[in-house]
């Protein structure tokens, strides 16, 4: 969804389904000097509206990190969304396995064959809203293949 004025892009929302009907705010691009708190709330009750019309979508979920946390995370609280999970990460910097721990167990590359294990696995392991679909994991194994 876009927001548009004199033929300029102002904001950009690009949405995702992973689990209807949560739909995640995967990117959102606000042009400068428009501030968050100027177009913001006009452009996500637009967004709602239009994701509950076409998409049935009932919950909209946006993911925030370090880099937005100044100026987008006070704008989307002050609309009315709620800090949900607070997740902690880490980057790996290598892709070597540290430790083959226990060996009864077997690691192998999953194959499309696993897909329908791994979602309900997923399913049963997590909230609805960071469910994965079949399609979605089937479209991760060309990056990451390794699953116990």
């Amino acid at each position: 969804m876009a927001a548009e004025y004199e033929g300029k892009l102002w904001m950009v929302a690009l949405i995702a389904w992973s689990q209807p009907p949560i739909a995640w705010v995967r990117t959102l691009t606000v042009r400068s000097p428009l501030r968050p708190t100027e177009g913001l709330p006009l452009f996500l009750s637009a967004l709602r509206r239009s994701l509950v019309a076409l998409h049935h979508a009932r919950e909209l979920y946006v993911m925030s990190d370090q880099f937005d946390v100044v100026w987008l995370r006070p704008a989307l609280l002050a609309f009315g969304f709620e800090a949900v999970v607070e997740v902690i990460g880490y980057e790996k910097h290598a892709l070597f396995i540290p430790d083959w721990g226990d060996t009864t167990l077997q690691v192998r590359r999953a194959t499309s064959a696993d897909i329908a294990a791994i979602a309900k696995v997923d399913a049963a392991a997590f909230a609805t809203e960071w469910v994965k679909s079949p399609l979605l994991l089937s479209q991760a194994l060309a990056f990451a293949t390794c699953y116990l």
